[in-house]
Formats: structure tokens, sequence, C-alpha cells
């Protein structure tokens, strides 16, 4: 993962349970099936805008990815700015991957700033 800017702009997360409803048609009763299971989260990761040179560095890392094939953690310090979020206990990292169906994103605008949004989901 590149270093530069060393953290996003900003995250977004969800908490995803492991529950599934079913609703019958007729009668509206819905069935709920909880599992056991912890949920998991995913997230909109937003970087600070950046320079062409930064964003080169970034578009390769994230295409590098191969989309949700390879897994990855972020740094520490970014850890210890979000630790409930991006660690299981304050210090060990949550593994993540890049959300399956997701794009990585980025745009351009005058004078060649960039801006970068990706999707991940927590690896399990």
């Amino acid at each position: 993962m590149p270093t530069i800017p060393p953290a996003p702009a900003s995250m977004e997360f969800m908490k995803v349970a492991l529950v599934a409803t079913n609703v019958n048609p007729f009668t509206g009763q819905m069935q709920v099936n909880a599992w056991s299971a912890n949920p998991y989260f995913e997230g909109s990761v937003s970087m600070p805008p950046m320079t062409q040179s930064d964003a080169a560095n970034w578009t390769a890392w994230l295409t590098g990815l191969n989309g949700p094939a390879s897994t990855f953690t972020f740094p520490p310090a970014v850890i210890a700015m979000f630790p409930y979020e991006l660690s299981y206990d304050g210090t060990t990292p949550r593994i993540w991957r890049l959300k399956p169906g997701s794009q990585v994103k980025w745009s351009i605008t005058r004078g060649q700033i960039y801006g970068m949004t990706f999707e991940v989901r927590e690896s399990l």
C-alpha cells in the first residue's frame, strides 16, 4: 500500500449481520434466521486530493490487488486513527480485500488533482 498520502480523507463503514429473512407472500409473516457467526465490516475509503504521481502509485496498487483476489491491512498509524473499525482490539489489524463486484474509481479535476475511492470488505 502506498504511503502518500499517509491516511484516507474519510472512511464510511457498515456492519453486516449474518441474518436472512423470508416473508410469506400470503400472510406477511416473517421468518428470521440469525447465524451465530460474527458479523463483518464493509466500507468505502476516500483518499484526499493527490497529485498524478501519487495517484499513479495508488491506481497501480489497487489494480494489482486483482479485485477481491488479494488481501491487505492498513498501516499501524491509520489503524490507530480508526481502532474500532480497522482492528479487532485496537492493535490486531482486520484483514481486508476489495469488495466483490466493486470497481476502483478515481477522478481527475483541473490542475491534474486526483481523487480516489475504493470499497473494501473484511476478509473472514
